[in-house]
């Protein structure tokens, strides 16, 4: 076979350059043209908080009373409820900040959840209850003298968290057995070791509470 001749080659090695050159700028300008989407997405979030930093006035429903108060978007429900209320609420506790520890959980419309992970502004509309709200006119709930009789506290720290889990359990299903109070605090740490009390207290109020009819 015959050599290729040095334009030959020299032709084929222009048009490879050439397609690579091509296709070179064809994925820069592809890159080029996604960051700019994504800077103009950027600039776009950022735009949109920014019409909305500053102080907010909402209105929350705590225990069964109104309360209007002023907050910023990012406050969460257990900031507005230690921090900004005037008396605060501080019987619903600050412990791990990241919604592991269940010390700071609140019923949200009769659902238990973690105050330190849920905004304020999310729950406006929504019926709130705290520790606060458990005792009705000086007198304790079934719950919270079943712990104090069973000896199910010890730091006390976490208490306020368990009560409120256990609260919108009972109160959905006063026959809970061992096992639904397990599941229904289970996202609630007590570091004390107090678990069998705690689980006695709600076996023991549940009784209490179907005796009154449910309640």
């Amino acid at each position: 076979m015959s050599s290729q001749s040095d334009s030959e080659l020299s032709r084929k090695a222009f048009d490879r350059r050439s397609f690579l050159k091509g296709a070179g700028g064809a994925a820069a300008g592809s890159v080029l043209a996604a960051n700019l989407a994504g800077a103009a997405t950027v600039a776009r979030t950022k735009s949109e908080v920014a019409r909305v930093e500053g102080g907010l006035t909402v209105t929350l429903n705590l225990n069964g009373a109104d309360t209007e108060i002023q907050i910023e978007p990012r406050t969460t429900l257990l900031s507005a409820l230690r921090d900004r209320l005037k008396p605060a609420m501080t019987g619903t506790k600050l412990v791990c900040d990241e919604g592991a520890c269940g010390a700071c959980t609140v019923l949200v419309d009769g659902e238990p959840r973690n105050g330190c992970i849920t905004l304020a502004i999310d729950v406006v509309g929504s019926k709130i209850r705290t520790v606060e709200g458990l005792s009705t006119g000086g007198e304790l709930s079934p719950l919270q003298e079943a712990f104090c009789e069973n000896d199910a506290l010890m730091c006390g720290f976490c208490t306020p968290g368990f009560l409120m889990s256990l609260t919108g359990e009972l109160e959905q299903n006063p026959s809970a057995n061992v096992d639904d109070i397990r599941k229904a605090c289970s996202g609630n740490l007590c570091r004390c070791g107090t678990y069998p009390f705690i689980f006695q207290a709600a076996t023991q109020a549940g009784a209490k509470m179907r005796e009154k009819g449910g309640r």
